[in-house]
């Protein structure tokens, strides 16, 4: 379980019942997007995307962690992931 930043692509696994997520998940850290959180929201409100669950707080700073290690972030990218760590600290 955790951050996986030896492999071909850095990525995080989280086995079953360690979150919300219902199988064994690898969540990939080659490519970043940016999404506008209200317009996030909003599809998220109106059925458009399906909102499995939220991951605990301590995961989702494990996962931040491990994101800051890819060589994918972009500078500006990487701010945002650090002032997410910080909200959550």
């Amino acid at each position: 379980m955790g951050c996986q930043i030896l492999d071909r692509f850095p990525n995080f696994y989280l086995p079953v019942h360690s979150s919300c997520l219902s199988k064994d998940t690898w969540i990939q850290l080659e490519e970043f997007y940016e999404f506008d959180s209200e317009k996030l929201l909003q599809a998220v409100l109106s059925g458009t995307i399906n909102r499995i669950g939220l991951l605990e707080d301590k995961l989702t700073k494990d996962l931040l962690v491990c994101a800051t290690h890819s060589d994918d972030l972009t500078e500006y990218q990487l701010e945002l992931v650090q002032e997410s760590l910080a909200a959550l600290s």
